[in-house]
């Protein structure tokens, strides 16, 4: 379970499925190219650590966006997809929607393509 900040109540969150996949192939594809996250990649291989807490370490270390300050295209996709919030982590993006952690992009300018590529699967 996923916990942050909302005034002085603490809102806990789900994780889906695709969350999860997406968490795991994305981060084992980003430690492959560029060595990010090494600890807890090495941590989940090693069975020390399973990937919802893995997700939730990371997430702990992110924070909220204002979606009103971004761009054109951010203020388009806050338009479409009113009901979601966006919480920034150092090299990930969590997207929650009504409670529940629905996907994980990566945000580091050279790696992002990383977010279009597909079939991935690490174990």
């Amino acid at each position: 379970m996923l916990t942050y900040m909302k005034g002085t109540e603490i809102k806990s969150i789900g994780i889906t499925n695709h969350a999860r996949n997406k968490f795991r192939d994305r981060l084992f594809k980003l430690h492959e190219v560029a060595g990010y996250h090494d600890d807890v990649v090495k941590m989940i291989r090693f069975g020390k650590l399973n990937l919802d807490s893995a997700i939730a370490k990371l997430f702990g270390e992110s924070r909220k966006l204002d979606m009103t300050n971004f761009g054109k295209k951010m203020k388009k996709r806050n338009k479409r997809h009113s009901g979601y919030l966006r919480f920034r982590g150092q090299t990930f993006d969590f997207i929650v929607e009504n409670g529940v952690l629905v996907t994980v992009e990566i945000i580091v300018r050279d790696f992002r393509y990383i977010n279009k590529e597909g079939g991935l699967t690490y174990r």
